[in-house]
């Protein structure tokens, strides 16, 4: 097997359709289209027994040292849309509508359940998708090899200061009342 670079998501699916390549990793909307045009799903990555993180946000130790109160702001954004996206599917929808140039609403539909789920709220990361990810690197550098400490690599000390604070209580209460 050549495993090589084929470019974005539409390309690929691209190159898929006029058999340039036999085999891709596709996420929603392009699945849909996949199988519309009778191309088999092989697996989801997110149903394999290995974790991988879809979503990291990093920041360097002395950014977060020296700038914490923004990136405490951003979390809290963050956060905000997270819970916006999880609950309200009709304002996830007209987002995807929009940035996906997409108005094909079992695209949409299906994109939208797809994703949905993936995202934890609060943003915790699952410690064992970054040790996957640390191994994968770790198997191609020597360097990078040896015990693999993954609390080294994440600090949910915002997270948890937020959760002290009743953040994301009062943000679930707050749009539960409207």
């Amino acid at each position: 097997m050549t495993i090589f670079a084929s470019g974005s998501a539409p390309e690929r699916l691209a190159a898929l359709s006029t058999r340039a390549i036999d085999a891709s990793v596709l996420s929603p909307p392009e699945t849909l289209v996949a199988t519309r045009l009778g191309m088999n799903i092989l697996a989801h990555l997110s149903d394999l027994k290995a974790a991988f993180p879809q979503t990291v946000i990093t920041v360097r130790r002395s950014f977060l040292e020296k700038s914490r109160d923004t990136v405490k702001r951003f979390v809290r954004a963050y956060s905000e849309a997270i819970y916006d996206f999880k609950t309200d599917k009709a304002k996830a929808l007209t987002v995807y509508a929009n940035r996906l140039k997409q108005q094909d609403s079992k695209v949409l539909d299906a994109t939208y359940d797809y994703f949905a789920p993936k995202f934890s709220f609060p943003p915790r990361i699952e410690r064992d998708g970054i040790r996957n990810a640390l191994e994968l690197v770790s198997d191609r550098d020597r360097e990078a090899r040896g015990e693999i400490n993954v609390e080294q690599f994440i600090d949910e000390s915002l997270i948890n200061e937020l959760e002290r604070e009743g953040f994301f209580k009062k943000l679930s209460d707050a749009r539960t009342s409207k």
